[in-house]
């Protein structure tokens, strides 16, 4: 039975529900007619499968899940799961604003990373190699991500690679740098900490395809909106100079720091 004749049959169930007295219009669909072109699009449904290792793993994925939490989305690999870091901003903060820790042996409560956003990136950091999949309905790949000056850390949204030239071009003009970190099992540009600087010539910069189910750092001089594109351009197209000083750049690192513990007052 094909969409139309479900729907059919669905409003005329509901119209014999509504009792005798009830004032209703019942309406027909030709079955040649796509109410998709017609009417709402409805969301796709997708899984993307993130292809973690053992360590740390900069991931993305680009679907609304029906439980946004994150003990809920890790559940699958939770035997293996080390920690779950986050960084968020007054633009996109679930949680607030700042670094954000899901570790599953402490207390909930210690725990500041609770919930996700798909327009967000994450750190995963596992003790054994596993695939990790996130059913949810597709993200628009023109969804706006709305990013502050300094550090954001972000989703890919496209479903394809891209070069990092092209797919951050809404957000060049206030551009300093993108990070990533690549794995054996995800890494377009190979493996380890990749950085992409506008202010570099070409073959200096190792972060040359931004690619799906990767998390990218993103540091901007000033408040900004990035939208990717509906379709990529590989390789990456010709670089934009910055006036930007040395000092004020970063180095790409897989480092990361979480400090909890636990403090007694009066006994307590």
């Amino acid at each position: 039975m094909n969409h139309c004749r479900r729907l059919l049959l669905v409003t005329l169930m509901s119209l014999m529900g509504l009792g005798a007295h009830a004032n209703a219009s019942v309406f027909t669909v030709d079955e040649a007619v796509d109410l998709g072109a017609a009417g709402e699009i409805l969301p796709q449904d997708v899984t993307p499968v993130l292809n973690l290792v053992t360590g740390f793993n900069l991931v993305s994925w680009h679907v609304d899940v029906a439980n946004d939490s994150i003990a809920a989305i890790v559940r699958p690999v939770v035997d293996d799961l080390v920690q779950v870091l986050g960084f968020e901003t007054a633009a996109i903060g679930p949680n607030g604003t700042g670094a954000k820790l899901y570790d599953p042996s402490l207390p909930d409560f210690i725990n500041t990373l609770k919930l996700t956003d798909p327009r967000l990136g994450y750190w995963i950091k596992m003790s054994a190699e596993r695939d990790l999949e996130v059913p949810g309905t597709f993200l628009d790949v023109e969804t706006p991500l709305p990013l502050v000056g300094g550090f954001n850390l972000v989703s890919y949204l496209p479903e394809f690679a891209d070069s990092s030239f092209h797919a951050v071009a809404t957000v060049s003009p206030n551009l300093i740098q993108v990070l990533g970190f690549e794995t054996p099992r995800n890494g377009p540009n190979g493996t380890g900490a990749k950085l992409y600087d506008p202010s570099l010539p070409d073959f200096i910069n190792t972060l040359k395809v931004m690619a799906p189910q990767l998390g990218y750092w993103v540091k901007l001089d000033a408040d900004n909106t990035l939208v990717y594109p509906t379709s990529g351009v590989v390789p990456a197209g010709k670089v934009v100079a910055s006036a930007l000083p040395r000092e004020n750049q970063v180095h790409p690192t897989n480092q990361w720091v979480g400090i909890y513990g636990a403090v007694t007052l009066d006994g307590a």
